[in-house]
């Protein structure tokens, strides 16, 4: 064979080209990297949730602990096995300071004994929903003495009342034709009631007096992405709160207040108020959204004023609204 058939067999071929393998080592250190990244972003978060009232950016963070926590809680284990000491203590008091809000909930307690219970349910239907059955079952199931219903629009109205008004003969509703109607169905007998629009807030708060309870039914508008949109609802939150500090006896506050627990904002309504979130030492009660468990948070509350006990406290199934039912049992005043 010549030279030239030689070099054309040989270009020809396919020749193996050799590709050194990345070291365990280089991988380590690319998943820590990435670990403390993560770390790092979720704790920010967390830090700049105790920062909402003077950015929404910040006030969106401080609704996402939970998620935020179990971030650097994976972070933590991860440089515990990896043996990164200094970073695992950094990684821990990122933590700390992201779930502390998260305590008071997490501590849980034995319920007190009451002598005489009433129990009280809030619920978002979602307007546009139409699955009125799922609802109403649940109501008749679960047998709330109070329950307070928001988005409630004249279809919902309507179908509520075929469904309920058996069992709740004493009822109290605005209903509207956007998300901000509401109603309150009572087993016990209603006094008198009243709509209340604060200065500043376009959407209805309802005040329904019991005979030895009041019941104060709120939906101030969601924090949509802007500063805007958070400051109305803040300002919504803030005029319940001082209207509540007014009112005599024992009192509760319920409804989607599109807020979380451990937001400035709900703190702010607590302080104006008076009233304590009836969910403490309850565990965390998500209620939406439904479909998202990622994103899952608690805007539905109760909220009571110091002389009432509550007994128990708990976020039910789905019963097809994007909120879930938030039911509790007090003592009777």
């Amino acid at each position: 064979m010549s030279d030239a058939t030689e070099a054309d067999a040989t270009a020809g071929e396919v020749v193996p080209v050799a590709v050194a393998p990345i070291s365990p080592r280089l991988w380590q250190h690319a998943g820590a990297s990435l670990t403390g990244l993560a770390c790092l972003v979720a704790g920010g978060g967390g830090i700049a949730g105790y920062l909402g009232r003077h950015w929404w950016v910040f006030d969106m963070a401080s609704h996402f602990r939970v998620q935020l926590s179990l971030v650097l809680l994976a972070g933590l284990a991860v440089f515990a096995l990896q043996r990164r000491r200094h970073a695992g203590i950094a990684v821990a008091g990122l933590l700390v300071a992201t779930a502390a809000p998260l305590g008071p909930y997490l501590l849980l307690q034995r319920s007190p004994e009451v002598a005489t219970k009433l129990r009280i349910a809030t619920l978002n239907v979602h307007t546009s929903n139409r699955d009125h059955a799922s609802i109403i079952d649940w109501v008749l199931a679960e047998r709330p003495d109070v329950v307070g219903f928001q988005e409630v629009d004249d279809t919902w109205l309507a179908a509520l009342e075929a469904g309920l008004g058996d069992e709740y003969p004493y009822r109290r509703a605005h209903p509207r034709g956007d998300n901000f109607g509401m109603a309150v169905f009572s087993r016990l007998p209603i006094l008198d009631d009243e709509v209340l629009y604060f200065d500043g807030v376009s959407v209805p708060t309802m005040v329904v007096r019991l005979e030895r309870l009041t019941v104060v039914c709120a939906h101030p508008t969601p924090p949509f992405l802007s500063q805007e949109s958070h400051t109305r609802r803040d300002h919504a939150l803030a005029a319940i709160g001082d209207h509540a500090a007014t009112l005599d006896g024992p009192v509760v506050l319920l409804g989607d207040l599109n807020t979380s627990p451990w937001s400035w904002s709900f703190a702010d309504l607590c302080r104006r108020s008076g009233l304590r979130d009836a969910g403490r030492n309850a565990g965390i009660n998500a209620t939406w959204p439904t479909g998202n468990v990622l994103l899952s948070t608690p805007l539905d509350h109760i909220l009571v004023s110091p002389d009432i006990t509550v007994s128990t406290y708990r976020a039910t199934a789905t019963v097809g609204s994007d909120h879930r039912p938030v039911i509790c049992t007090i003592g009777a005043p």
